[in-house]
């Protein structure tokens, strides 16, 4: 993992290490109380959507994070061997995650 320093912040080219890292940041200064992770490869969330994960959080003491889902609506393939069909998952048990990440 590559790694640079920019304004203050160590910054990775991959978006784990980024995140982790701008974390690290906000926590030194000390507990934010919350952050929602939102990501620009959906610009069109909407404030429903953050909203709903925020109180979805609040709303159950067991939980440290809160993660959006949709359930998964494409068939998706397991590739064995020689990339061959391998089984058809259950889309029943799959969703797809998104963001915010709260």
């Amino acid at each position: 993992m590559r790694t640079r320093k920019q304004n203050d912040v160590t910054t990775t080219h991959n978006r784990a290490g980024r995140t982790r890292f701008r974390l690290a940041a906000i926590t030194a200064e000390g507990d934010p109380g919350l952050v929602v992770v939102h990501d620009a490869a959906r610009p069109l969330v909407s404030p429903a959507l953050i909203d709903a994960a925020v109180i979805g959080l609040d709303s159950d003491s067991g939980l440290h994070a809160l993660i959006a889902a949709a359930p998964v609506t494409d068939t998706v393939k397991r590739l064995g061997e020689e990339g061959v069909v391998a089984e058809t998952l259950d889309r029943s048990q799959l969703v797809a995650v998104q963001t915010p990440q709260v």
